[in-house]
């Protein structure tokens, strides 16, 4: 890196023109921008299934126990006839 008081000031903006294009660059360019919003809505997405889940939560649990109950009741034998 060259000291700033050893650079004549006529060869500073020389000096800035790449940080310039790089920032410039980066401003311009969205390619991430794309890749954010997809998290951000699978994020919204999982939130909202987890919201729904929970509230669903006992009348599931419900439907096992009745599903389980009429498995365990159920007659053991042979299948086939």
């Amino acid at each position: 890196m060259i000291p700033a008081a050893s650079v004549p000031s006529s060869a500073k903006p020389a000096l800035l023109r790449p940080l310039r294009d790089l920032a410039s660059r980066l401003i311009r360019d969205d390619g991430g921008q794309t890749t954010i919003e997809y998290a951000l809505l699978t994020g919204i997405i999982a939130v909202a299934a987890i919201s729904v889940l929970e509230r669903i939560r006992v009348q599931l649990l419900d439907i096992f126990f009745i599903v389980n109950g009429a498995l365990s009741n159920a007659p053991v034998g042979d299948a086939g006839g």
